[in-house]
């Protein structure tokens, strides 16, 4: 998420709360500088709350926001891979409500004072809670939005990665409108580099393979950097 505005009041970045009475669901918002992950459940405990974040989320930068609401009843807010307030209640019950709409960026009745103004880069919704090892590594996936080919300068085009799914190689395609220095890293889920990749390439259409065989399945992330260009990407090796 990405905001530079500081609201007098509660804006909500997504929620799955306003559908019954008394409300009953989850909901992420942010007031002030603070993001917080709150809710109930179907017990008469009332509101559940993690706390709110020490990091200022309104700076104009990036930054990733997790939300867990645990079995046993603790509820955390994480922002960049830091843990940063936390409560805990009795052991939850009923949380899930699926009847309940879900709003993204603000509520899911019209109701404006509520709806979040910023940007959202990718939303994922989990049906158990992460480990810090899992949050840590989703914080350094590759951003497409903040570091990838939206901004890029003229001289490199990324045209395709195929196959992907893919079993035992995959190719990524360019083109260079000049001779530049091409250089290929691929993570695992961990964030951590497995293959690399360098070579100055001619104007033209070029292309990287990657030979996975010998690696284990799942899912990887590639950065493919052109000049000053950065791509980034996820792919996955299958069986």
């Amino acid at each position: 998420m990405k905001t530079n505005v500081n609201p007098e009041e509660t804006k909500f970045v997504i929620n799955k709360y306003y559908c019954a009475e008394p409300p009953k669901g989850y909901h992420m918002a942010v007031h002030g500088d603070s993001v917080t992950f709150d809710g109930r459940d179907d017990t008469p405990l009332g509101y559940m709350r993690s706390g709110w974040s020490e990091t200022a989320i309104n700076d104009g930068e990036w930054h990733h926001v997790v939300g867990l609401a645990r079995a046993e009843g603790i509820w955390e807010i994480w922002v960049d891979a830091h843990k940063e307030s936390n409560n805990t209640f009795a052991p939850l019950s009923g949380l899930n409500h699926s009847f309940c709409n879900l709003g993204i960026a603000g509520p899911d009745y019209i109701n404006e004072t509520r709806i979040y103004i910023g940007v959202l880069d990718d939303i994922r919704l989990y049906n158990r809670a992460l480990d810090s090892l899992e949050i840590d590594s989703l914080f350094n996936e590759p951003n497409l939005v903040s570091t990838g080919f939206l901004n890029r300068p003229a001289n490199s085009i990324l045209q395709n990665v195929s196959p992907n799914p893919f079993t035992t190689s995959t190719t990524i395609t360019y083109e260079l409108q000049q001779s530049e220095k091409v250089s290929l890293s691929i993570y695992n889920h961990l964030g951590q580099i497995v293959y690399q990749a360098q070579e100055t390439q001619p104007q033209g259409k070029q292309q990287l393979i990657w030979n996975a065989d010998g690696y284990a399945c799942g899912v990887y992330y590639y950065s493919l950097k052109v000049g000053d260009a950065v791509a980034n990407g996820k792919i996955v090796k299958v069986r």
